[in-house]
């Protein structure tokens, strides 16, 4: 399994209903919206590259949300992979819709069997300790 660094992977999405707070007058991308695509926008990107029975999850994000994107709009989201430490993949992120930049920040990933994963699930504790 080779994750070579500095590999970019983009995605568009048009803003929909589901992804805005229904709390807001007018609907717009809502930051768990946004931090749900940087993920997968990250994830998507190094899938390929991993060997079978293996996944990525997040581990720790740190990414703006500095302009709303209306329902309707389309966003673009780019990851480049700048890091990968053993399991640990750390990318840069950014976000865009057309009238300018909707987010940067860093989010990082690990590598993980899911066979561990399903283990850990169903012992008692339910976590690595």
């Amino acid at each position: 399994m080779h994750v070579p660094v500095g590999h970019i992977h983009e995605m568009e999405v048009v803003v929909d209903d589901p992804m805005s707070p229904p709390f807001l007058p007018i609907p717009v991308l809502s930051t768990p919206g946004l931090v749900l695509l940087i993920e997968e926008t990250c994830r998507l990107g190094v899938e390929p590259f991993l060997s079978q029975g293996r996944a990525t999850v997040g581990t720790h994000i740190d990414v703006s949300h500095a302009r709303a994107v209306r329902l309707g709009e389309t966003l673009r989201i780019k990851s480049v992979l700048v890091a990968v430490d053993g399991r640990r993949l750390v990318f840069e992120t950014e976000a865009h819709c057309a009238r300018g930049q909707v987010s940067a920040g860093r989010h990082e990933r690990s590598i993980i069997r899911l066979e561990t994963l399903g283990l850990l699930l169903a012992s008692p504790a339910g976590d690595a300790s």
